[in-house]
């Protein structure tokens, strides 16, 4: 089996495709199908695709972080719960979806590695603060950037950052 392994891996290397410690997995992204027209603290929100939501996960609409309850199962239809500075959605607006595994508990320093440790993901959200968190830079150089992009640690940043 470790031979069947090792042949695999460098077949792999040798098209150029990623291994595991080389590849980020993306963030999937949806729309929402209705606009948010009310600052509530509690609402749903309505998405195009519910691709990759559960309960607990983070949602990212425009600037501002959404917590899907733990009530959602299934659907289209999504419970959420806002955070510190809920705002309005046109319809249509890009909806970002980060699984558990993009959810930090801390905000990353220092160096890092894509596709290792806490750079599974492209992007990744700090909890509780919600800022997005990224491996950037070139390789062997990478080092995290944290954005505040809620306002809730003082100034608002402006739209997410891009994935690489």
């Amino acid at each position: 089996m470790q031979k069947l392994l090792i042949s695999l891996l460098t077949v792999l290397a040798l098209l150029g495709l990623p291994t595991w410690g080389q590849a980020q997995t993306d963030i999937v992204t949806t729309t929402i199908t209705e606009p948010v027209t009310t600052t509530a603290s509690t609402r749903t929100l309505t998405v195009n695709s519910a691709t990759g939501i559960t309960a607990g996960i983070w949602l990212l609409v425009d600037n501002e972080l959404y917590r899907v309850q733990q009530s959602y199962s299934t659907g289209t239809v999504i419970p959420v719960q806002r955070g510190p500075r809920p705002t309005t959605h046109n319809d249509n607006a890009a909806v970002w979806v980060f699984p558990i595994g993009a959810i930090l508990n801390r905000s990353p320093q220092g160096s890092c590695v894509r596709g290792e440790g806490d750079a599974v993901y492209t992007l990744s959200v700090v909890s509780p603060t919600g800022a997005l968190a990224g491996c950037r830079g070139a390789a062997g150089a990478r080092t995290w950037t944290v954005t505040d992009i809620t306002g809730a640690n003082g100034v608002q940043s402006g739209n997410p950052p891009e994935t690489p």
